[in-house]
């Protein structure tokens, strides 16, 4: 069987907090890009952050960040695809959690506010 699309979250798959990725890594997607497969990453983090913690993997296929909300081409930054939460939804959103007393994580462009 080969594969045409293989998506990778980064932080716990290919690669820690505490550690780069690693050389055996970077070849084993050099290599799987070589059988004419996309490699691309499918992630929470922020698009630049997720760009800044795969460098070095030459990444060319877009890629889905920010919890899959954020859609973006790793070379040019263009963005392919984007759906945010409504205002509306949003209020919803923390009205519900609020009795939980839940500490929230919310990002607006590449900006983190917890």
């Amino acid at each position: 069987m080969s594969y045409r699309l293989i998506a990778l979250d980064i932080d716990g798959t290919i690669r820690s907090p505490d550690y780069p990725l690693s050389e055996r890594t970077k070849q084993t997607l050099a290599r799987v890009t070589e059988t004419g497969a996309h490699v691309t990453l499918a992630t929470g983090r922020m698009f630049r952050a997720a760009l800044d913690s795969t460098r070095g993997l030459a990444l060319r296929s877009p890629i889905a960040s920010f919890q899959g909300a954020h859609v973006a081409d790793p070379i040019t930054g263009e963005v392919l695809w984007h759906k945010p939460l409504k205002s509306s939804m949003t209020k919803k959103a923390l009205c519900a959690i609020d009795p939980w007393g839940l500490e929230v994580m919310a990002y607006h462009d590449d900006q983190v506010y917890i």
